[in-house]
């Protein structure tokens, strides 16, 4: 008989695993920048002046990094 494998519950050092994604978006001199440099700072990996067209692919491409990535921002233009 063999024992299935039991999932474990995140502690405080171990974050879910989850993943999340965030889209900003606004005028100009709206804060954009500032906000994208703040995600930055509490640890998410930040891609600005994204295109519309491209956001598709790069959600599909940070949903694919996994754990590698887990949170993700895009600031659109």
């Amino acid at each position: 008989m063999t024992e299935e494998p039991v999932a474990s519950v995140p502690t405080d050092d171990e974050p879910p695993a989850t993943s999340e994604l965030l889209v900003v978006t606004g005028l100009s001199g709206g804060g954009r920048s500032t906000v994208a440099r703040a995600l930055e700072n509490v640890g998410f990996y930040v891609v600005d002046n994204l295109p519309q067209a491209l956001l598709l692919d790069m959600a599909e491409l940070a949903s694919r990094a996994g754990q590698a990535v887990r949170r993700t921002a895009m600031v659109l233009d």
